[in-house]
């Protein structure tokens, strides 16, 4: 087993702040995120990358390879998009969501033999957020402020350069009625471009299934979307170096830092892996797995610390 401890001193760190936002975090804007001022086109069936008008609804959207260049070799944690709302309707507004990503060599949907769009095929390993949102109208209506829906990602998803899927579906209790909330897409101009969105809805959950087996209509343009994401663990091998008050021997991580108070070890993705509470500024902890790790460091000043460690064989 060969170990080594790699050099990542940050010297601003808050302790309410997710760890893996620590680990150089950037962000992709795809179809001019913040300046986009393009709907997606249509009627009120037409709403990508959820419909608030119907209680169900379901879209699958592919971006290229082209679209995503900056994020190559990156690990997603978030994504949002951007909607405007309706002066129509002014309130807030619960519903559950299930987004899922993927990759593909495919760059756009084309009709089968039926003459029907076929969805991507899609499994529950590939389910990458699940849980509640809400979204307070009321508040944007009056504020005269676009909404943005950020969705922190419960499994992080490792981006390896092929063109992405992202499918959303999303049920509510009751649904928007005469809602005209947009969100923002691109192309403004859509001749002669691809298929790339795919969308479902209804007030009922009529599919078996979250995932159809037909669809509701086909859409050229796809919404705009900001990823947040980190450099996968991989790109940290090349920057090894020793310090001088934290070694790794085997899985076992050891501090020797005078004045230290508590070391807490982090997964590369956020996930607390261990913590201690050290005795004269010395810890040892045993780590069950491998890969790189990060490891907080407080000393009696309240001063966090933070060091990024790789185990591997």
């Amino acid at each position: 087993m060969k170990n080594y401890v790699l050099s990542g001193l940050l010297a601003l760190f808050f302790a309410f702040s997710p760890v893996f936002n620590l680990l150089s975090q950037e962000t992709c804007d795809v179809g001019d995120y913040y300046n986009s001022e393009s709907m997606i086109e249509g009627s009120i069936f037409t709403k990508a990358p959820i419909n608030f008008a119907y209680t169900y609804s379901c879209n699958q959207i592919i971006y290229t390879t082209e679209e995503l260049g900056s994020m190559t070799n990156g690990q997603i944690s978030s994504l949002k998009f951007r909607c405007y709302p309706s002066e129509n309707y002014v309130e807030e507004h619960l519903f559950s969501v299930k987004i899922y990503l993927f990759e593909t060599d495919q760059s756009e949907y084309i009709k089968d033999g039926d003459g029907k769009f076929k969805w991507l095929p899609v499994t529950e390993d590939q389910l990458v957020f699940s849980g509640d949102f809400e979204v307070d109208f009321m508040t944007a209506v009056f504020d005269v402020e676009d909404i943005h829906l950020n969705f922190e990602l419960s499994k992080p998803f490792k981006y390896h350069g092929k063109n992405l899927v992202l499918m959303v579906v999303k049920e509510a209790p009751e649904c928007l009625d005469d809602t005209f909330t947009d969100f923002y897409c691109y192309p403004a101009n859509v001749i002669d471009k691809p298929f790339r969105t795919l969308y479902a809805c209804d007030d009922k959950s009529v599919l078996e299934t979250p995932f159809p087996e037909k669809t509701t209509g086909a859409l050229k343009q796809v919404p705009v979307v900001e990823f947040t994401y980190t450099e996968n663990s991989d790109s940290y091998v090349i920057n090894l170096l020793k310090e001088e008050n934290i070694s790794v021997s085997g899985h076992t991580i050891r501090v020797m830092e005078a004045g230290t108070e508590a070391v807490t070890v982090y997964s590369i993705s956020g996930q607390q892996i261990a913590s201690s509470v050290p005795v004269a500024g010395n810890v040892s902890m045993t780590i069950d797995g491998e890969g790189i790790y990060v490891v907080k460091m407080v000393d009696n000043n309240g001063f966090p610390v933070v060091k990024k460690i790789l185990i591997r064989k």
